[in-house]
């Protein structure tokens, strides 16, 4: 066999892996009942805070698995109590942190910052979506856009834990503990 036509084996992410952050919206979807409908148009009704700070799990979800796991920390100032429509439960906070995937090799380090829009559907349930950008740091520094979408688990006002994705430029899932102060 020629050894240009050689392909390094790859190990191959399972489906199940590949579609997980898939299979969590619609999970988290499906909790959503009707009596949401009469919390999310009840302006202000959600925590009051002046930071949140959130220690997260990092799956990279198209990348081998020996190079998938990583770790970050996010935060979030809010800078709209109640969010651009004025008729329902959302508030508007700017969020920023520091990720290193994988944790095993060399020195990438990616930090995102974008707008965080709050949607409180329940007073246990509340998701938002974050258009913004990342920054990648290894052998040079880059800047491409991003969007993350998360669900928030509310244990109490203080506490609550958090599945996140992301998309397109770096796929990834993440799972944490916000910690509102």
């Amino acid at each position: 066999m020629n050894d240009s036509r050689r392909q390094s084996p790859r190990v191959r992410t399972p489906g199940l892996v590949r579609h997980s952050p898939a299979l969590l919206a619609f999970a988290v979807a499906s909790f959503i009942t009707a009596s949401a409908v009469a919390d999310i148009r009840i302006p202000g009704d959600h925590p009051h805070y002046s930071f949140e700070l959130e220690p997260e799990a990092i799956f990279a979800v198209q990348q081998p698995l020996d190079t998938s796991f990583g770790v970050g920390v996010r935060g979030s100032i809010p800078v709209l109590f109640n969010g651009f429509i004025p008729k329902l439960n959302n508030s508007v906070a700017v969020t920023f942190g520091f990720d290193k995937v994988p944790l095993s090799q060399g020195h990438t380090y990616y930090v995102p910052i974008a707008l965080q829009w709050n949607f409180y559907f329940e007073r246990i349930f509340s998701a938002a979506g974050e258009p913004g950008i990342l920054f990648t740091f290894d052998d040079k520094v880059r800047v491409h856009p991003e969007i993350w979408g998360l669900a928030r688990l509310h244990f109490n006002d203080s506490v609550a834990l958090v599945a996140r994705m992301s998309v397109p430029e770096t796929p990834a899932f993440s799972i944490g503990v916000s910690f509102f102060f």
